[in-house]
């Protein structure tokens, strides 16, 4: 799929073909989500021509799930569990996270501060790895690619804190 079409489904979606596909039914999905059921028609509308497919049909009374409706349900599933445990993610604790940080100084500053920085850090993130490295070899563009976490510096009136409106500067220590 494209990906301006798949710009055009949105959670909204996605959880109203949840719910409709637990329910097979307009008016009972609509009372689930606290919406009208005219705003289920209209997303189920939206949705049916972003897929290409009616997704539901009548049977007398009765709605039917079209195969594909059916397909996607474990997937549609899966992407709710998924987006609502990023959004339910409880606050950051270094004592619990597993992972990495990169971090670049001067070789100068690596002097003086990674030793103290490291073992602080440690202390405080026992489960943490930490990738340090030289500013000069990798830069801000580290930072902006992503391979970087921080850049440590010390004050420097050379170094512009106008290189980057993305970059935000803090000072650590006074």
């Amino acid at each position: 799929m494209e990906l301006a079409k798949l710009s055009r489904i949105s959670m909204k979606h996605l959880v109203t073909l949840h719910v409709m596909l637990d329910t097979l039914s307009v008016t009972t999905s609509a009372e689930r989500l606290c919406l009208s059921p005219s705003s289920i028609s209209k997303t189920l509308s939206q949705l049916r021509d972003s897929l290409n497919d009616e997704l539901f049909y009548r049977h007398g009374n009765v709605l039917i799930a079209t195969p594909l409706a059916r397909r996607l349900g474990p997937s549609v599933q899966q992407m709710i569990n998924d987006m609502g445990q990023i959004m339910s993610q409880k606050a950051f604790s270094p004592s619990e996270y597993h992972g990495r940080f990169a971090l670049a100084m001067r070789e100068s500053t690596f002097e003086l501060l990674a030793a103290k920085l490291s073992a602080h850090i440690l202390n405080l993130a026992p489960n943490i790895h930490l990738d340090i490295y030289s500013k000069d070899n990798v830069g801000f563009d580290g930072l902006m690619k992503g391979s970087l976490d921080f850049i440590l510096l010390p004050h420097d009136l050379s170094q512009p804190a106008d290189i980057d409106e993305n970059l935000i500067w803090e000072t650590l220590v006074d």
